[in-house]
C-alpha cells in the first residue's frame, strides 16, 4: 500500500518489505482503551527522531538501540548487512523490517511504520511519518475555549495538535486534517451509490462515541438547568458503554453543551475511510478482532483496536450506530455527483426522503464504512448512538472554530439541554 503521505526531505532510501502474512493465533481480551493522549496503531513498529525521539507506549522517550532482532521466519533480506537494521520485530509480534540504506536516513526522515492487525493480509501495510516534526510540542498553539492540550500532546507534519480534550465532556479528540477522497461505493448499494469525489476541511472528532457516562453528566447539566432529557435505551448500562437509543436532537443538544456538533455524513466518512477509501477502518480484508465480536454486540468503547481508522479513531465500523447532522435522502450520492466536481464541506440534501429523518452511520453488516441508512429524529432505535466534532480553522499560532453552514437543527424540533455557558459544575 503506497504511504498516505511522505516527508518532502526524504532524500535517502528507505526499504520497507513485507515478509509474512502477519501474525495468526487469538489475541487476549483487552480492557477499554484510555484515548489520552492518543490511542497507537496496533502493533507499531517505530523509529524516529533522535533530538527526541517519539514516544512509544510503555517506554521511556529514549533513542531505541541499534540492535536487530530477528526472528527465524522473518530473516532478513538476501545481502542486509544486520548492523544496517533499524528496526525488525521479534517473532511472532510483525511480518516486517526497516533497513537503512548505507550512507544513513537522517532522523528528520524516520518513519513509523504500522502492521496491519493479527491475521490481516500484509497489503494493509502501511508507511507513514513520525508525527510531529522535531521538538515540536502542540502546547504552543492556541486551541479555542473549552478545549485542552493533551499532556505530551505533539503536533501533526501539518501542524495541527494531533489530539485535544473537551474541557465539558473530557472526550478526547483526533485530528482529520481534511482532503479529498471518493464517497460512497459502486456496485454494492444503491442507498451508497454513485462513488464521487467529496473534500472536507479540517476538524477534530471524539475518539471513541459518547458513553453512558458521558450522556449522565449532560442529563444532569440539563436537569440543573431546567431541562429534562428523556431516558436513553440503555439507561441502567454500564458508564463505559456507548449512549443508546438517543433521539436526534438529544444527540445535537449533548454537542451544543459540550461546544462541538453532529459530524456532517461526508465527514464521518472521510473520519473513517481516510484518503485512501478503505472499506473498513483496517483496510480492504476481512475483520480480524481482539477476541470474539459479535455483529450489533456493544462493548465498552475502544475495545476493539482493529476497529481504528488511519486519524486514530476508534469503533466506527462496529459497537453504536451513529447520528450524523444529514437529513437522509436515498439519492443523496446522486445529487451530490450531478454536478460532477467534487462537493467540500457537502451539509446534505435540503430535506429528507420522508419527513423528519436523519442519516446513521455504522454498523454495517460486514462492518463496511460506506453503509448508511435514515432513521426518525423522534423514537429512534434503540442502537443509534453518536459522538461530535470541532470544525477548526488555523490562524497564525491559533486555532479557531469554523463555521459550517446549514447543519443546525431545523427550528420546528430544536435540540433540548442546557446552554453552552451552564456546565456541570462538578461531575457525578
Amino acid at each position: 500500500m503506497k504511504p498516505r503521505s511522505l516527508p518532502s526531505a526524504l532524500r535517502l532510501t528507505l526499504i520497507t518489505l513485507l515478509l509474512l502474512a502477519g501474525c495468526s493465533g487469538d489475541e487476549p481480551a483487552v480492557a477499554p482503551a484510555d484515548p489520552s493522549p492518543a490511542p497507537p496503531p496496533p502493533q507499531r513498529g517505530q523509529v524516529g527522531p533522535a533530538h527526541p525521539a517519539p514516544q512509544k507506549v510503555n517506554e521511556p522517550a529514549q533513542p531505541r538501540p541499534r540492535q536487530a532482532t530477528v526472528s527465524r521466519t522473518n530473516p532478513l533480506p538476501p545481502d542486509t548487512d544486520p548492523e544496517d537494521v533499524l528496526n525488525a520485530l521479534p517473532e511472532g509480534t510483525g511480518n516486517y523490517v526497516i533497513v537503512e540504506g548505507n550512507n544513513g536516513i537522517h532522523p528528520d526522515n524516520w518513519f513509523v511504520a504500522v502492521n496491519p492487525a493479527p491475521g490481516a493480509d500484509a497489503s494493509s501495510f502501511m508507511v507513514r511519518p513520525a508525527a510531529g516534526s522535531i521538538g515540536a510540542s502542540a502546547s504552543s498553539v492556541v486551541l479555542p475555549p473549552g478545549f485542552a492540550h493533551v499532556e505530551g500532546g505533539r503536533l501533526t507534519s501539518d501542524g495541527w495538535p494531533e489530539r485535544i480534550r473537551c474541557e465539558v465532556d473530557d472526550a478526547v479528540m483526533a485530528i482529520v486534517p481534511g482532503g479529498l477522497y471518493l464517497q460512497g461505493i459502486d456496485g454494492e448499494d444503491e442507498n451508497a451509490a454513485p462513488a464521487h469525489p467529496a473534500e472536507v476541511d479540517a476538524f477534530y472528532m471524539d475518539v471513541t462515541e459518547v458513553t453512558l457516562d458521558q450522556f449522565r453528566r449532560f442529563t444532569q447539566a440539563s436537569r440543573d438547568d431546567g431541562h429534562l432529557i428523556p431516558k436513553p435505551a440503555n439507561a441502567d448500562g454500564p458508564g463505559t458503554h456507548p449512549v443508546l437509543g438517543v433521539e436526534w436532537g438529544d444527540a445535537m443538544g449533548y454537542a451544543k453543551w459540550a461546544g462541538k456538533l453532529l459530524p456532517t455524513e461526508s465527514e464521518w466518512e472521510f473520519a473513517a475511510r481516510g484518503p485512501e477509501n478503505f472499506i473498513c477502518p483496517w483496510g480492504n480484508g476481512r475483520a480480524v478482532w481482539v477476541g470474539h465480536r459479535e455483529q450489533g454486540q456493544i462493548y465498552p468503547v475502544g475495545s476493539f483496536s482493529s476497529d481504528r481508522s488511519v486519524f486514530g479513531i476508534l469503533d466506527l465500523a462496529g459497537n453504536a450506530k451513529e447520528w450524523t447532522a444529514d437529513y437522509y435522502h436515498e439519492k443523496a450520492y446522486e445529487i451530490a455527483s450531478a454536478g460532477g466536481a467534487a462537493v467540500r464541506n457537502d451539509s446534505g440534501p435540503r430535506k429528507a426522503t420522508s419527513a423528519n429523518q436523519r442519516v446513521i452511520r455504522g454498523g454495517g453488516p460486514n462492518w463496511e464504512l460506506w453503509h448508511r441508512i435514515g432513521d426518525k429524529m423522534v423514537g429512534p432505535t434503540v442502537e443509534a448512538g453518536f459522538r461530535c466534532v470541532l470544525r477548526v480553522q488555523r490562524n497564525g499560532n491559533a486555532i479557531t472554530i469554523r463555521i459550517l453552514g446549514e447543519v443546525d437543527p431545523d427550528q420546528s424540533n430544536p435540540p433540548r439541554g442546557p446552554s453552552r455557558p451552564n456546565r456541570p459544575r462538578s461531575t457525578p
